[in-house]
């Protein structure tokens, strides 16, 4: 929960969030990730759903043992600041 950029009083809140993906071991050596989707569930149990291609602009190919993290944000509207995220990345390398 970022209290600066929220506005509670209305009930929007912008909740940060930071990711870590590691290609622990793709059979096929490399991995690109391609795109990512983030279910945020509300106490309340409403879900945003924050998807896309990538992640912050980057499709970042990784070899074995490499990772790649980032940070980023997303708005949800919801009556208090407690959620919870889940989700999910599909990364694939042709040849």
């Amino acid at each position: 929960y970022l209290p600066e950029k929220s506005k509670p009083q209305i009930n929007y809140f912008i909740f940060g969030y930071k990711v870590k993906i590691t290609n622990v071991k793709c059979p096929k050596g490399m991995v690109q990730l391609v795109r990512r989707q983030w279910n945020i569930r509300s106490v309340e149990g409403k879900v945003s759903v924050v998807k896309g291609q990538g992640v912050v602009g980057e499709q970042p190919v990784l070899d074995i043992g490499e990772s790649f993290e980032y940070t980023s944000m997303c708005p949800i509207e919801v009556s208090n600041a407690d959620a919870s995220l889940k989700g999910s990345v599909l990364g694939c390398m042709e040849g």
